[in-house]
């Protein structure tokens, strides 16, 4: 069984390895220009769905997320039928902003969460991820969330809010920790997206949160560049799930799947720490596609740019 890690100070205990709410079909997925790398169209069958819920619960897997309404009802059906009353699941992103300036709306951030509520079938959301900005920070607007979040929570309606801002947005995020007031994060965090290792991890431990992870594979570019390395897809999987695990801070993982089988194959990866990770992603990095997939990042978001062929000072003994 997959192993589980408290999320911080909340008293939950979450799997290390989660399932996100994407199920990707195989053989229907093309390249983009664009270094999240793919473009998937998802399946929307149910029983594929959810014999991927039961073999995610099999492995021990407590931890689930959903992005969109077909994907959360699909959720809360199969977890009715399979009899997993209590477990802990991340909710879609709660979205309450105003089309005409973006501010956030509180009677929209309410109606969004009873929307979920309904959808999922439950009483409460455990995990909704509540998306934020750095805009947040003027106008004394992220205390009024604060204060919304705590009424919902005082109705019984949320749990832990888990907060998400988009990739540029990281004062808001480290604010709210060093405040104390974020108890869980969540932040895409992975070899090819290691930043937030660095950025975001010190100030999660330094506040005892709970930090989740998510497109530790990049969308499949992992998996491609380890294959033109000569990695069986076994280790690709072990390799780019242990890295972020390695980290102190990182409570689990969401990742996608587009089959049982990979959820098989990543439920018994994510198990065993690696002793040579730092080999192995140099490994990766001698690739063709990962020199492509860089042009791709310093060309669309030069901020997110890391090469792990370079020693510089943010490669340190935590990276290795």
């Amino acid at each position: 069984m997959i192993g589980k890690r408290p999320l911080g100070d909340t008293g939950l205990l979450i799997s290390i390895l989660g399932l996100g709410g994407h199920v990707y079909p195989q053989n229907n997925a093309e390249y983009y220009d664009g270094f999240y790398g793919r473009r998937f169209v998802e399946s929307e069958v149910y029983l594929q769905r959810r014999a991927m819920v039961e073999t995610a619960l099999e492995n021990g897997i407590n931890l689930f997320a959903a992005d969109f309404e077909f994907e959360a009802s699909g959720l809360g059906r199969a977890l009715k039928e399979l009899g997993a009353a209590n477990i802990v699941f991340v909710s879609p992103v709660i979205d309450y902003r105003s089309d005409s300036d973006g501010r956030p709306r509180w009677d929209v951030l309410r109606a969004r969460i009873d929307l979920w509520l309904a959808i999922m079938g439950t009483d409460r959301l455990d995990l909704p991820q509540i998306r934020i900005t750095d805009g947040f920070l003027r106008d004394s607007i992220l205390d009024d969330l604060m204060d919304q979040l705590s009424r919902l929570q005082d109705a019984g309606k949320i749990g832990v809010p888990a907060f998400y801002s988009p990739d540029t947005d990281l004062r808001v995020l480290i604010t709210g920790l060093d405040k104390g007031w974020f108890k869980v994060i969540c932040r895409p965090l992975g070899i090819l997206n290691p930043n937030a290792a660095w950025e975001l991890l010190p100030h999660v431990t330094a506040a005892n949160a709970g930090f989740i992870g998510f497109v530790p594979f990049q969308k499949g570019w992992l998996f491609d560049l380890g294959r033109e390395a000569g990695i069986d897809d076994f280790e690709i999987a072990q390799t780019g799930l242990r890295w972020p695990l390695e980290h102190k801070g990182v409570t689990g993982l969401l990742c996608g799947a587009a089959s049982v089988s990979e959820i098989k194959t990543n439920a018994a990866a994510v198990k065993t720490p690696v002793a040579d990770l730092y080999r192995r992603i140099i490994r990766f990095s001698r690739t063709g596609g990962y020199e492509n997939f860089l042009n791709q990042v310093h060309r669309k978001a030069p901020y997110l740019a890391f090469d792990w062929r370079l020693k510089n000072g943010r490669d340190h003994a935590a990276l290795s």
